[in-house]
Order: C-alpha cells, then sequence, then structure tokens
C-alpha cells in the first residue's frame, strides 16, 4: 500500500474512533441517568423489606451521584482523548500534504529515482518553462494543421 494510502486510512480511523467514542459518551450518560432515575425505586420495592424499612438506606442515595459521576467522568475522558487524537489527525494531514508536495500521489512510497519525485517547479523535464513549452506545442499543432491542409 502507497505511503499517501496508508496516511488516509490512519485519518479515516481516527475520525471514526472519535465518532465512535462520541457516541459511547452519550450512550453511558444515558445509561447513567436512567440507573440514577430508576435502580433506587426498583432496589426499594424489590430488595428490601418495606415492612421493617424505617429509614432510607444510605446505598440508595449513593447510587445518583456515583452514576452521575461515571456519565460525566466517561464523558470528560473521551473529550481529552478526541483532543489527542484531533492533533494526531492534524498532525497525520500535514505529514500527508508534505508527502503529495515533494512525492506527488503515485506509488513509489518517496524511495525511488523517477522523475515525478522530484519537487514540482515551473520548468518541464526538458528545462523550459511552461510557458516556453506551451507555444512550442502550440507551434507544433500550428504545423500539423497547415499540412493537412495543404494534403487537402
Amino acid at each position: 500500500m502507497h505511503s499517501a494510502d496508508q496516511l488516509r486510512f490512519k485519518i479515516s480511523q481516527l475520525r471514526q474512533d472519535k465518532v465512535l467514542y462520541a457516541v459511547e459518551s452519550i450512550a453511558v450518560f444515558v445509561f447513567a441517568l436512567f440507573t440514577s432515575a430508576f435502580l433506587p425505586n426498583l432496589l426499594l420495592r424489590y430488595a428490601y423489606d418495606q415492612t421493617t424499612l424505617t429509614e432510607v438506606p444510605p446505598l440508595l442515595e449513593y447510587i445518583p451521584v456515583a452514576a452521575f459521576l461515571v456519565g460525566v467522568g466517561y464523558f470528560l475522558f473521551v473529550v481529552f482523548t478526541n483532543m489527542g487524537r484531533l492533533s494526531k489527525i492534524k498532525k497525520l494531514e500535514k505529514e500527508l500534504d508534505d508527502l503529495i508536495a515533494t512525492h506527488g500521489d503515485h506509488c513509489c512510497d518517496g524511495v525511488c529515482d523517477c522523475d515525478e519525485c522530484e519537487p514540482v517547479s515551473m520548468s518541464t523535464r526538458s528545462g523550459r518553462s511552461s510557458a516556453e513549452s506551451v507555444g512550442l506545442l502550440a507551434e507544433k499543432l500550428k504545423s500539423a494543421k497547415t499540412k493537412k491542409t495543404k494534403r487537402a
């Protein structure tokens, strides 16, 4: 695989990872919200004997706090790791731009002696400027046209 293609693949994977972690963070936060809302009532109803229960157990007071801390903690973890991924994406994009600027977008991986790997400049391979090359091309086309008209 071409190293430019490898860089594009890594960038794509990092972007997909960012989206995946963001969606997971939302799912964890929603799960924590439902846990804090419904788990204390379910425990009171099915785990504790309400006839002998005189006060609310402390566990039921800590469940919403713990669920909130888990949800917010994972959200903050995702934010910071996604910022790290973003900086890595920026670095890889700069590396890809540099690779394409110096070697073009062909399959030599930057380790070759081909003419395509020379830095892009305003001159052609023959040493002429692009304006001179266009002028020569126009002259060749003009002479080819006149040869066709003379034959006809």
